[in-house]
């Protein structure tokens, strides 16, 4: 079953916040979409859709996280962005994993184009609890990115960087079928400290039954350096329903 969801848009996408707590191994996963059709004056179409699979033994993890989203105003798109997220971790220790990912992803509210990255490095579990857990995570990725031209005409931005891949996420759990999860990312470019993201992700969940949820999410993102015509800053509430398996 699929219900509407409201999805983030954001220059850096949250893994941690997909992430399906699970003390048992097995697969889990979960999808949205929603559309909705306009016309008065202009004729708008909002269309959203996400999935999320993931499997879990005793010592491995794998996560695909997909999202499509797409707002045309007559024949203008004003939001079109989508990202294919691939990860894998492998338990060494009950407090440190190691991870490895990659990801493919457009978003033509900050002028991106075109972005593909890899990248590896360790997690480690700070805490954990029945009601709260923490973790931090450190690993180096490769970039290779696409920007849109400032001015029309002009042609695209290329950058092939190496980066840095930080956060710290906590989250917490008061009580039961309620969950709030934040992330901190830093991302600085090697060798270039003074170009550098951060990225803040807030996300509050109720489940009120086994299968069906909601949310609300807040993004903030700081680039120093964005695509051509961007601001530096992103800042974006969003609230959703969904359904689990």
């Amino acid at each position: 079953m699929i219900l509407l969801a409201v999805t983030a848009n954001a220059q850096i996408v949250n893994i941690e916040s997909a992430r399906m707590q699970s003390d048992t191994v097995g697969w889990k996963g979960s999808a949205q979409m929603g559309f909705s059709y306009t016309k008065n004056t202009n004729k708008v179409l909002d269309f959203t859709t996400g999935a999320h699979l993931q499997y879990k033994s005793k010592k491995d993890l794998y996560l695909v996280l997909g999202n499509s989203e797409l707002l045309k105003n007559g024949g203008s798109s004003l939001i079109n962005n989508s990202f294919l997220h691939l990860r894998y971790n492998h338990k060494f220790t009950p407090r440190m994993r190691w991870e490895w990912f990659s990801q493919l992803q457009n978003n033509a509210v900050t002028g991106i184009e075109f972005r593909f990255l890899a990248g590896t490095g360790p997690r480690f579990k700070l805490t954990e609890g029945n009601a709260f857990r923490s973790y931090l995570g450190i690993a180096a990725m490769y970039e290779d990115e696409r920007d849109k031209a400032a001015l029309l005409g002009s042609p695209s931005i290329h950058h092939r960087d190496a980066r840095g891949n930080l956060y710290y996420s906590f989250s917490w759990k008061p009580e039961e079928g309620t969950e709030l999860i934040s992330t901190l990312f830093l991302q600085p470019k090697l060798f270039d400290i003074a170009d550098y993201r951060v990225l803040e992700q807030f996300s509050f969940r109720i489940k009120p039954g086994q299968h069906f949820s909601a949310r609300f999410d807040v993004n903030y993102l700081f680039d120093t350096h964005p695509a051509p015509a961007q601001p530096t800053t992103n800042f974006r509430v969003g609230t959703g329903i969904g359904y689990e398996l």
